[in-house]
């Protein structure tokens, strides 16, 4: 996926617009890219939009609260939020 190269050229903002479009265009189909774009607002310190594309993850693959993965990224930026 772009997004992920354009991570690994350090572009984050472009790679955000990459995740964006992606899910704009697939939808529930690629509800992974909002975990993703979580991940990668993480990075940015960008604690509240991390919080609700994980929210947005979870609303499109409602099993997905008991990942083992989904968990310790969504309970680490909860408590970044809150330094």
């Amino acid at each position: 996926m772009l997004a992920n190269v354009l991570i690994q050229m350090k572009k984050p903002e472009e790679a955000e617009q990459a995740f964006i479009s992606a899910y704009q265009k697939g939808g529930k189909r690629l509800a992974i890219v909002q975990f993703q774009l979580g991940l990668l607002y993480y990075d940015m310190q960008k604690f509240e939009e991390s919080l609700r594309a994980y929210d947005k993850y979870l609303a499109d693959v409602p099993g997905s609260a008991g990942l083992p993965q989904f968990k310790e990224a969504y309970e680490k930026t909860k408590a970044a939020l809150k330094k």
